[in-house]
């Protein structure tokens, strides 16, 4: 349901007037204070064209949060997580100018900071004001699961680019985690393709816990958005990877293609599967999970079956390791590489002892912790 005109009046009054906001030269619009008003009252799903300023939605948010923190003298951390660094900075500059808790208490976290340290950091947190952490998913997944992070300290979570929250995405984790545990931070979930179909935006929001009557979903041709439509000129810029870059997913792929030889020697792929470093763009990771489950199904199988399952296990995390790098970067290819790290310590199962003693693997993390020690290639 639509904001009311007098509901929306009173909302862009308090933001005006906000001591935990800077708003000073910034024109709010309307469907941006519809949303950061929306989503301080319950979980919600915020669909905006890309432009139009999803960003401020969440500083809103934020600031309302932060307001009431101050109000009743009760600290807590608000999380947005973005899957790129390049992301994280953004989000971060704006957050650190606008939001008047102080420079100190808005951070970047991500896998360039010890597990130690960060554990000792997130404990250091909201003592006597609040704090804004900007995380890529996989090292919230990780720090979660290893219990790094205090769930109790959590006041709100915000997803960018929500709509990766589908099967076993960190997004997915994350929330499920929260859930487990009983945590219940707020909400705010922000996209520009939420999906083609109620279906799939229903689908989200069943995903993230929101009901779908508080998703927002805001269309080019809308009153309160064809003003700030602008003509799009799109154009693609090549950029020359570094070689280790290149190198490191080029170890991956074949430690991939090594492992699929041996579903085919095994009679459970074709021999097809396996054509050459490009063949991991035919193979969805579903090929992987659907025989993963087809062969966990089945009640007899004996010492081969569980070998079995060992391999398609290895084969899913290699192209896990392959996803991260090819989509998110370095720093989430190497946020994963810990989290099988931690894993092992503490389950050891030996799909992930074989990921980590594969030669191809070991060489893409060392590649990969190069290139970010030279600070080379995308964010």
């Amino acid at each position: 349901m639509a904001i009311t005109k007098e509901t929306l009046d009173k909302a862009r009054a308090w933001y005006a007037s906000a001591p935990s906001l800077d708003l000073q030269g910034i024109e709010l619009r309307d469907y941006q204070v519809e949303a950061g008003w929306a989503s301080y009252l319950h979980d919600t799903l915020v669909v905006l064209p890309t432009g139009l300023g999803k960003t401020m939605v969440a500083l809103l948010h934020a600031g309302m949060l932060c307001a009431d923190m101050a109000e009743n003298q009760q600290w807590r951390v608000i999380i947005m997580v973005a899957p790129t660094r390049a992301l994280l900075v953004q989000h971060h500059e704006l957050f650190a100018g606008r939001l008047r808790i102080g420079k100190e208490n808005v951070h970047i976290v991500d896998g360039g900071m010890e597990p130690a340290k960060r554990q000792a950091f997130y404990a250091s947190l909201a003592r006597d004001a609040p704090a804004v952490l900007f995380m890529t998913p996989q090292t919230l997944d990780n720090d979660l699961r290893q219990g790094r992070f205090p769930r109790d300290k959590l006041a709100s979570l915000i997803l960018d680019e929500a709509h990766h929250a589908t099967l076993d995405h960190p997004y997915v984790l994350i929330y499920n985690d929260l859930v487990h545990h009983n945590a219940k931070p707020r909400v705010l979930a922000m996209t520009a393709s939420p999906g083609e179909s109620e279906e799939e935006i229903g689908t989200l929001c069943n995903t993230l816990g929101i009901d779908p009557k508080h998703a927002i979903f805001k269309a080019r041709e809308d009153g309160d958005v064809a003003p700030y439509i602008h003509a799009i000129t799109v154009r693609r810029i090549g950029v020359d990877l570094p070689a280790e870059w290149r190198a490191a997913l080029d170890a991956l792929v074949t430690s991939l293609a090594q492992c699929c030889t041996w579903l085919v020697m095994a009679g459970i792929a074709e021999a097809d599967v396996v054509n050459g470093k490009q063949f991991k763009k035919a193979i969805p990771k579903m090929f992987f999970l659907d025989l993963f489950q087809k062969f966990s199904a089945m009640e007899e199988g004996g010492p081969g079956k569980f070998t079995l399952l060992s391999r398609l296990a290895t084969c899913i995390k290699l192209h896990h390791a392959i996803e991260m790098l090819e989509t998110y970067g370095i720093d989430a290819l190497l946020d994963y590489h810990e989290s099988l790290m931690e894993d092992f310590k503490k389950r050891g199962t030996k799909a992930t002892q074989e990921v980590l003693l594969d030669q191809g693997y070991n060489a893409a993390v060392q590649l990969a912790g190069e290139v970010r020690d030279k600070g080379e290639g995308p964010a």
